[in-house]
Order: C-alpha cells, then sequence, then structure tokens
C-alpha cells in the first residue's frame, strides 16, 4: 500500500507533497538502494525528507545517505517521504517509480557469500588495521583557511576515489565499482561537511579532530542500528574517514601495507 498527497500548510509556505509506502526489500533501505534515491533526487530545488513511521523517526534530510542510513528502515518500514518546493511534483512522481521497481535493485530477492577461508593456509600474516588513528584537538587561528584545507582534501579523496571507481570499470568490474559511489556519497554529504564546519567556526578547531569526531560519532550511531546490513556499513564510514584525515596531514595518497603473496587478516573485508 502506498499514496501520494497534498497537504495544507501555512500561506507563505509552498505546498508539500507526501508519498507513503512499506519497505519490500528483504535487506531494507540498505546502501544501493539509498544511492540510487539520493542520486536520484539530489539535483532537484525541493527541499526533501524522509521519516520511518514504523520507528517513529523525525522528518530528515533524504538528500543524505547518512541520514537515510540512521532512520533504520527495515523490510516492512512504513517510510514517509515529503517534497516542498516548485518540482515538489515532479520528484515525488520519481520516486514512487523508483519505489514499484524496487529501486532497480538486482539483489532484493538474493543474496550471496563468498567463502573466504575454504582451508589451510601457511604464510606471512599482513594486517589491515580499519581504526582511524587518534587527532588531538587543536586551537587554530585562521578559520576560513582551515575550512579551505577541509575543503581541498574532500576534493583529493574525491578524485582519488573517482579514479579508482573508473579503473575497476574499464576492467568490467562493475559491482567491484560500485562500492565507490558509496564512498563518494558519504565523503560528499552535505550535512555531515555543514556540520564539520559549523564545529570550526564555532570553536576554532582543527579540520582534521573536527572531521573524525564526527565521522567516529557517525560509525558509532550506525553500529547501533537493528538492521545488520546496515551496521556493517560503519566500516564504509570509517574508510573514508582515514582517507580524509591523511589527506589533511598532506599526504597525497594512504600507505598500502606490503600484502603481495602474504595471509590478509582483517576485522572485515569487503
Amino acid at each position: 500500500m502506498d499514496g501520494t498527497s497534498q497537504l495544507k500548510t501555512d500561506s507563505n509556505r509552498p505546498q508539500p507533497i507526501k508519498y507513503r509506502f512499506f519497505m519490500e526489500l528483504r535487506r531494507g533501505l540498505h546502501s544501493e538502494p539509498a544511492e540510487e534515491l539520493v542520486n536520484l533526487i539530489t539535483p532537484f530545488n525541493s527541499q526533501i525528507t524522509i521519516r520511518n513511521i514504523s520507528k517513529n523517526t523525525t522528518h530528515i534530510n533524504a538528500k543524505s545517505l547518512n541520514n537515510i542510513a540512521l532512520s533504520n528502515i527495515s523490510i516492512g518500514d512504513e517510510v514517509e517521504i515529503a517534497a516542498y518546493g516548485a518540482d515538489a511534483k515532479v520528484v515525488i512522481g520519481l520516486l514512487q517509480k523508483l519505489v514499484e521497481n524496487e529501486f532497480f535493485d538486482p539483489h532484493s530477492v538474493k543474496m550471496t557469500k563468498t567463502v573466504l577461508s575454504g582451508g589451510v593456509a601457511i604464510g606471512t600474516l599482513c594486517w589491515e588495521d580499519s581504526s582511524v588513528h587518534e587527532i588531538h584537538p587543536a586551537k587554530i587561528d585562521d578559520v576560513e583557511a582551515e575550512i579551505e584545507k577541509l575543503g581541498q582534501a574532500l576534493e583529493s579523496v574525491y578524485k582519488s576515489l573517482s579514479t579508482a571507481k573508473e579503473k575497476l570499470s574499464l576492467q568490467g568490474l562493475h559491482d567491484e565499482a560500485a562500492i565507490f559511489d558509496a564512498h563518494m556519497l558519504i565523503l560528499m554529504d552535505g550535512e555531515v561537511i555543514s556540520s564539520v564546519k559549523n564545529q570550526i567556526r564555532g570553536e576554532n578547531l582543527n579540520s582534521a579532530y573536527v572531521y573524525r569526531e564526527k565521522m567516529v560519532g557517525l560509525a558509532e550511531e550506525f553500529r547501533k542500528l537493528s538492521n545488520e546490513y546496515m551496521r556493517e556499513r560503519a566500516a564504509d564510514l570509517l574508510d573514508v574517514a582515514k582517507q580524509v584525515i591523511f589527506t589533511l596531514d598532506g599526504k597525497t595518497n594512504e600507505p598500502e601495507p606490503d600484502c603481495e603473496d602474504v595471509i590478509l587478516v582483517a576485522h572485515e573485508v569487503t
């Protein structure tokens, strides 16, 4: 069951259009369909919010991939999307089609797994540490220069992710390349960037510290979600955070361990 409705509001405000539906994807609104949603609505000027009615969440910005994840939308949940603006009717119509087509998710009804340890291996261990190293807070004198530094780091990491995605796509590894789409959306999440900038301005703190605290905090929120698939996406946030912090430290590429012809040991492999 789903439907749209136009609500009455104050005459000075645009008329919002709301669309409700029940989530039918087996893994809920996980990263891939959430990416489809964000990519669809981001170009529109309308203010677009999303709310998990079943879990009684408030309306939050639907153009933020992190916000959608924290809405914890699982199979069977009733969801409400509201659009405010001149192109609200158009975007709601497109969202309706997206939902009806199961978010174009080819994996909505089947899940696959890969065996990582099919036997006994003897060799040199290579440890991949997924944690984000500690950054100490430091007062800064030039706030705008620090914000500019953050912007340059984000742009640098974005280019690096885009290059990695392109290389995989050229090799025909499209599923693997799609991982970088999620990382780029996490990286350029407007709400995260705005929050970090506001804290830098408000507290005169170094960007690396503020960004790390924000991303680690978000990762902890992800780990509290009831949706197991979304809990596992905390690793994606930390991976993006590591790259940004590494760049803020003045490095151009994250150091890769010497892991050729070794046994890889990690908390998670994606």
